[in-house]
């Protein structure tokens, strides 16, 4: 399956009939924001091999690929363990939404994007991302390079693809960047945007950050911006979990940040070894090519590592970064306040308890 259709379904919890419900099992389910914060902030030990802190259950957004790597590496390489901590990735797919997941208690933690975390804690689900893969929008604007869309202005005029999932993310970009929609024409494609290229249909289109592969792949010379340059940072792949568990689980989530800060470190440093083990192991028999599993895991590590990470940490959510989403989340129509979507407190006190993390992946 492309990361064109991967990226379709990302919306689908929020926007589409698997959302419908979401919240159907929250009756009693969560804390409140007048939860004491003593417990997330204990003490932990060194870094190092810890005391066994049991299982935690992880649903991940999408099916086992490339989007996963460093967390293969935390796993294959034991950080997991020597944080003490046995973790279970749960694949996903096109008919599993990671909110529901989490709700019913199959999983402590989820991956999902920011829009759809805050539009089911407006509904009452108390849901806080904690931490964040992706520190910038992993969407954007793709167009062919012989006649490039370099700038959300340079979209008037134009014939933008997209799939009707994915129409409120360009809907919210076009509000935060001031143009009407009515400016451009928006076409429908299917999941791979490559045949209306080449039939002309369309100038651009909103796609995935590795999208890019897929069109060169077929011979044609991608130019691709991301959202997040122009005023619409919405991050994605983040984790989050429920008021109650980061309250009551804080030391199985330092856990996981733990291995996964090291295993992204390594990944991206080396972004083959990831794409390896999802391809010959966590994701066997899911039909990856390797050859794109490689290259879609070196484009995503663009958005994994950035300045703000080498700032303050791989995973991080700094304040400046939570405004930013905040701030895009409200041009999108969806107003919430950085306190009630976010929990820094977790990663925080990974960071004090483990200084030296901090700089990995500088």
């Amino acid at each position: 399956m492309s990361a064109y259709s991967r990226r379709d379904f990302l919306r689908r919890g929020l926007y589409g009939a698997a959302g419908v419900g979401v919240l159907s099992a929250t009756s009693g389910l969560f804390a409140s924001d007048a939860f004491a914060s003593q417990a997330r902030h204990r003490s932990a030990a060194a870094l190092g091999e810890r005391a066994h802190l049991g299982t935690l259950n992880v649903q991940l957004q999408w099916i086992k690929n490339f989007n996963w790597a460093g967390m293969y590496v935390a796993d294959t390489n034991g950080f997991y363990k020597k944080a003490g901590l046995d973790v279970n990735l749960i694949a996903g797919g096109p008919v599993v939404v990671p909110e529901t997941v989490v709700l019913d208690g199959k999983a402590q933690v989820g991956f999902s994007s920011a829009d759809a975390i805050a539009s089911a804690t407006l509904q009452g689900a108390g849901f806080k991302i904690f931490a964040t893969q992706y520190q910038l929008n992993p969407f954007g604007i793709m167009s062919l390079a012989s006649a490039p869309i370099t700038s959300p202005k340079e979209m008037i005029g134009k014939k933008i693809g997209l799939s009707a999932e994915n129409k409120p993310e360009l809907d919210g970009f076009l509000a935060a960047n001031k143009i009407n929609p009515s400016d451009i024409t928006m076409v429908p494609v299917g999941y791979s945007p490559v045949s209306a290229f080449a039939s002309h249909e369309i100038d651009g289109c909103l796609a995935f950050v590795e999208n890019p592969i897929e069109l060169e792949s077929a011979g044609y010379k991608a130019h691709y911006f991301s959202l997040a340059e122009y005023n619409y940072n919405i991050i994605s792949d983040s984790y989050f979990a429920t008021e109650k568990t980061i309250e009551e689980e804080a030391d199985k989530l330092k856990a996981l940040l733990i291995g996964d800060i090291q295993g992204w470190a390594t990944e991206v440093t080396h972004p083959t070894l990831g794409a390896k083990l999802g391809y010959e192991v966590y994701g066997k028999g899911n039909g990856l090519v390797l050859t794109n599993e490689i290259a879609s895991a070196e484009l995503q590590n663009t958005v994994v590592s950035t300045a703000s990470t080498k700032a303050n940490g791989l995973l991080s959510i700094p304040t400046s970064l939570q405004n930013q989403v905040v701030s895009a989340l409200a041009a999108g129509g969806i107003k919430i306040t950085a306190k009630k979507l976010f929990d820094s407190s977790i990663i925080d006190a990974v960071f004090a308890e483990n200084p030296k993390l901090k700089t990995l992946g500088a």
